[in-house]
């Protein structure tokens, strides 16, 4: 193996020792772990199941659905059926009608009945059905996007967990060789090769150095805690990142194709388009107020008495059936105003709706513009932490031979470890990115998942 070969495979095993390290460091720094790494695909299931954002959504859709038929059921017949039973009492205390008796009686009275009701032209009902239909398609299109983003907030609260450990190793790590240089300088000084300012700089940096390890160790915790927010359970068990993300840029490699792809299926665009179309049947309702109602009505109708105020009994039966044709005069104006209140609504949501075609456009073009130039710089990143490990080994060579200082030692320490943390934060970034892009087309979706989760170890 080549010199330069073997430095690539001792980085890239350095790189990999830092995962690892931030996964320990996760096991132990909080509550006890599963026996098994929680995979990115196991997390979304957990979301799937318990995320209250995402549950919600879900449920607004099955209510949106019932709405459908609750304004079909208006331009259906309508039957009732009613039956009664009377006890009558009369004492009539004086008459002069000689048929009329004076005198009590009492007689019970039967009465039942059935009436069916058939709208025939309603055009408040018609334009209410066209509305739920794309109320309904309105909902779809939410659960779509409420789908997506939880594929996106459950995958990006992992990779939180996942940086903020890799973060919290590099600190320590960062600490502990600060730490190192420390001694290092407090010995040369006691045995007069070094000098006081070098022990002073490194005793400074190793205690910044600690209060961002602190720090970090906090960002870690508030990392879990928003992963169980979403999944609804702790786990700090979680597969690191590997060395396998081909970072490429996006394919096909122009921004117009898919802006294109973005305005016919984003599913943000689309739940928009869906209102519009909502606000533009609400005007044919309050419209609706203005034309007749036509009903076709049956009815049929027994009375069962066995006396009457005549001293005899008697059974009627009475059968109706007609169209009744209401037309609305005036109401005060409530029809007149409803429709421009439906007209301006219905403007507003056609604003809304240019609103997020342009924040669709810019989503899409900056996801496009971040994936291709993140995947170029975390190759640069990668480049500068193995020129960074070769400074410090070459700088603390330089001291023992006694031709450099402690301070030079100290800053490539420092450029070392930002570096570092560039090249772990690009790599979240680049999977960030990738994934924001699919969303913003809508079409992010399991097998997304499935790609990113191979990337694991």
């Amino acid at each position: 193996m080549s010199r330069k070969a073997f430095k690539k495979v001792r980085f890239a095993s350095r790189v990999r020792t830092t995962i690892t390290c931030s996964m320990a460091v996760l096991s132990w720094s909080v509550t006890p772990a599963p026996a098994y790494a929680l995979d990115l695909l196991e997390s979304f299931e957990l979301a799937q199941s318990n995320d209250p954002i995402f549950l919600a959504v879900t449920f607004e859709k099955l209510a949106q659905d019932s709405s459908l038929r609750i304004a079909w059921s208006r331009l259906l017949p309508s039957a009732s059926a009613e039956a009664g039973y009377v006890e009558t009492r009369q004492s009539v205390q004086s008459s002069d009608n000689t048929i009329f008796a004076v005198g009590s009686t009492s007689f019970p009275v039967k009465t039942y009945g059935a009436r069916v009701t058939q709208p025939l032209f309603r055009m408040t009902e018609w334009a209410d059905v066209s509305q739920a239909r794309a109320s309904v398609r309105q909902a779809a299109a939410e659960l779509d996007l409420a789908f997506q983003n939880l594929i996106f907030r459950s995958t990006n609260a992992y990779l939180s967990v996942l940086e903020a450990g890799e973060e919290y190793a590099l600190r320590k790590r960062e600490r502990d060789a600060l730490g190192r240089q420390s001694e290092i300088a407090q010995r040369r000084l006691d045995s007069g090769l070094g000098i006081a300012p070098d022990v002073y700089e490194s005793e400074a940096r190793f205690a910044l150095a600690e209060a961002d390890e602190a720090i970090a160790f906090v960002e870690l915790e508030d990392a879990i805690q928003a992963l169980a927010e979403i999944t609804g359970q702790v786990d700090t068990d979680l597969r690191p990142f590997g060395e396998s993300i081909p970072f490429a840029p996006p394919e096909p490699a122009n921004a117009e194709l898919w802006v294109r792809m973005a305005f016919a299926t984003n599913p943000d665009l689309e739940a928009h388009r869906q209102a519009v179309e909502v606000a533009d049947r609400e005007i044919d309702k309050q419209r609706g107020a203005h034309f007749p109602t036509i009903d076709f009505n049956a009815s049929f109708n027994s009375r069962d008495s066995d006396g009457s105020r005549f001293g005899g009994g008697n059974q009627v039966e009475t059968s109706e059936y007609g169209v009744t044709v209401n037309v609305p005069i005036f109401a005060g104006g409530s029809a007149l105003f409803g429709t421009r209140r439906a007209r301006d609504l219905h403007k507003r949501n056609k604003q809304q709706l240019i609103q997020t075609r342009r924040g669709v456009e810019r989503a899409t073009r900056n996801a496009f513009q971040a994936v291709g130039s993140l995947a170029r710089r975390v190759q640069a990143l990668r480049k500068s932490a193995e020129v960074q490990t070769r400074a410090v080994e070459s700088r603390q060579k330089a001291v023992r031979a006694g031709v450099d200082s402690m301070i030079n030692v100290l800053n490539a320490e420092r450029e070392l470890y930002a570096a570092l943390r560039d090249y772990s934060q690009g790599r979240f970034n680049y999977v960030r990115s990738v994934l924001r892009l699919e969303q913003s087309v809508g079409a992010l979706g399991v097998e997304d998942l499935e790609r990113v989760s191979e990337w694991l170890e």
